[in-house]
């Protein structure tokens, strides 16, 4: 699962979109993935995961 995420994420990088959370990403407990996902887009260049309301958090490049 983690190869189709990659790309995903690699795919949508290349096009310039906004990346966006419905969770805080470093609950890494119960949602591995998550984290590692957000572990990924620092890997790419992100600064900060900007927290915009209760259930919303935006990456910050």
């Amino acid at each position: 699962m983690w190869r189709i995420n990659k790309q995903f994420i690699d795919e949508q990088k290349a096009l310039n979109k906004e990346f966006y959370f419905s969770q805080e990403p470093w609950i890494t407990q119960s949602h591995e993935a998550l984290s590692k996902e957000a572990e990924y887009l620092i890997d790419l260049g992100a600064k900060d995961f900007l927290q915009i309301n209760e259930n919303t958090w935006k990456v910050i490049w």
